[in-house]
């Protein structure tokens, strides 16, 4: 959403395996009424299909979007997170691996993003070029830039 704000030309696709979660999202996407014509605009060019990356992206074509962001849920859960407890039952729960890295890459013409927990195992088997997140922070994001692969 903050993407699709700060930048309103930009095409933005979202992937959800979960049905519940994706119907929830796709509805809310499509109907929520913001005070701010500009966040509702914002979440009227969010595109959401259920699917998971490890079959959407393997039908893309090379360097077909610019950046690739994964979201997935963290290995270990952030348990001061309340609001994702009755959600956990009904999530996807997708890995990042060598695969799934070679597609992203391939498809990605910038590079990928991958939201995590500092510790998790996809920052310890793919150390990122390049970590944002606060030394003490409990989520980070690794940033993988395709012209230094």
């Amino acid at each position: 959403m903050v993407v699709s704000y700060g930048y309103p030309q930009a095409q933005i696709t979202g992937l959800e395996g979960s049905l519940p979660i994706w119907l929830a999202t796709s509805h809310g996407l499509a109907h929520y009424i913001h005070s701010e014509d500009s966040v509702t605009n914002a979440l009227r060019r969010i595109k959401v299909n259920h699917d998971t990356f490890e079959h959407y992206l393997p039908n893309l074509s090379d360097n077909s979007i610019d950046i690739i962001y994964f979201d997935p849920m963290f290995e270990v859960p952030v348990e001061e997170s309340p609001q994702f407890k009755p959600l956990r039952g009904h999530t996807v729960e997708s890995h990042i691996d060598d695969k799934i890295m070679a597609q992203a890459m391939r498809v990605a013409t910038y590079g990928v993003i991958i939201k995590e927990r500092p510790f998790s195992s996809v920052f310890q088997n793919y150390p990122p070029h390049q970590w944002v997140g606060g030394k003490y922070s409990r989520i980070g994001y690794g940033v993988y830039m395709k012209e230094l692969m």
